[in-house]
């Protein structure tokens, strides 16, 4: 063992305490260890100022100014001394650090600025671009023609827990609830329009899904991102997860399938359950999928989805109720009926039906650029004329027979 001395001399710490020559006792059994009234001095007389300065930025080059690193034991400053170096340094022309300007609760500016991604993991923050903006969006479905059937159904499984949460608190309710639905049915006929409308309707919040905002390049980007975007989704609770292209994200599982693709498939479903605690499953999101095909879908996502509602090619009565909610702002002339136009567009879609409309508009304009005036005061007017030219060109998309009797044995295979 080596002798320890009485006294050192903190002189021998050059890299704390440069300079000085006061001593401190040191007891030799370590059970008397105490703090001496030197050591006590010297600690509440040192300062922060006296530590090695932060190198500073001068014309891009860090420097350490060695001038504020002199040190007089025993010495007091005050903090106007830093404010009054950093105004020497700027008005010698050098580069100071930025300083943040303080609010009167003690928060900088830039802290409030960001508050509002304070609650998100950075996981989640990527997904902030996906909640849907529903400010434009009505409440009444005035911007879609829809079964009332349809409606209600959907309303039952989305609204009656906001407008009765008191019977969701005890019972078979408490735990137990309907937590997705399945809308499937030829492309274009409006099934995210109407998971818009109801999301509007029920007053909650919206994220839109589709395969590219899930699929990463690296092993466990899947996993990761599916985490994330249900921990979103819980945040902004009550909230609808609007899965779009499902069969893309939870696709029947196959014999040769790679490992990454069951362990994607087997992390959404446990989200979908939220399986991880009881907080979790209260607020856990209403997944709303939709798709063309549903028998591609794995029968666990199946199930977990038993509100299922078939959106069909709209048939001639809804053709007449689409096109007037398209046409209704539109001047259209005396020779144009929307009951003949229902009965010309057979086997159409709403996005069909919609692709018509513009098309006819977009001729009537340029009609009237080819006259030779080139003057037309007040609104445009469509003729049949205008119609006749876009159905030479616009033609039904889900006029697809097969699928057609796919989907309807769907149906009729969930339907007890």
């Amino acid at each position: 063992m080596f002798p320890m001395p009485e006294t050192v001399s903190l002189g021998q710490f050059g890299g704390l305490y440069p300079g000085s020559s006061d001593s401190v006792s040191i007891p030799r059994s370590p059970s008397s260890l105490h703090i001496s009234p030197e050591l006590e001095r010297l600690i509440r007389d040192s300062s922060p100022t006296r530590l090695p300065t932060v190198p500073t930025a001068e014309d891009g080059i860090l420097s350490t100014n060695e001038t504020e690193a002199t040190h007089q034991p025993g010495a007091t400053e005050e903090p106007r001394a830093i404010e009054d170096s950093n105004e020497t340094r700027a008005s010698a022309g050098q580069r100071t650090r930025p300083q943040s300007t303080r609010s009167e609760e003690g928060e900088s500016q830039d802290e409030l600025r960001n508050q509002v991604n304070l609650d998100y993991a950075p996981d989640e923050e990527v997904f902030l671009n996906c909640l849907v903006d529903l400010k434009d969006t009505p409440d009444d479905y005035s911007n879609i023609y829809i079964s009332d059937n349809t409606i209600q159904v959907l309303e039952s499984n989305l609204y009656m827990s906001i407008l009765r949460p008191d019977e969701f608190d005890y019972g078979v309710l408490k735990n137990n609830r309907v937590t997705g639905g399945m809308l499937f049915g030829p492309p274009g006929t409006g099934k995210t329009l109407l998971a818009q409308a109801v999301a509007k309707r029920c007053q909650l919040n919206m994220l839109c899904i589709s395969p590219g905002n899930i699929f990463g390049s690296k092993w466990g980007d899947d996993e990761r991102a599916i985490r994330a975007v249900f921990g979103l989704a819980r945040k902004k609770h009550p909230c609808l997860m609007f899965i779009d292209e499902a069969d893309g994200i939870l696709g029947r599982r196959q014999e040769n399938d790679q490992k990454y693709v069951r362990t994607m498939l087997s992390e959404f479903l446990r989200e979908w359950d939220g399986a991880a605690t009881d907080e979790n499953r209260r607020r856990n999101p209403f997944v709303l999928l939709a798709t063309n095909m549903p028998w591609d879908i794995d029968a666990a996502a199946v199930r977990r989805a038993p509100m299922r509602i078939l959106i069909d090619v709209p048939t001639r009565d809804e053709r007449i109720g689409i096109l007037k909610i398209l046409l209704k702002e539109e001047k259209l002339g005396d020779d144009v009926s929307i009951e003949l136009l229902a009965r010309l567009t057979r086997s159409f879609s709403g996005s069909d039906l919609k692709s018509l409309c513009v098309s006819a508009a977009m001729r009537c304009i340029q009609e009237q650029r080819e006259e030779e005036n080139d003057s037309h005061e007040g609104r445009r007017v469509l003729w049949r004329r205008n119609f006749e030219f876009a159905l030479r060109y616009i033609k039904p998309s889900a006029s697809d027979k097969f699928m057609s009797m796919r989907l309807a044995e769907f149906q009729r295979s969930i339907i007890v």
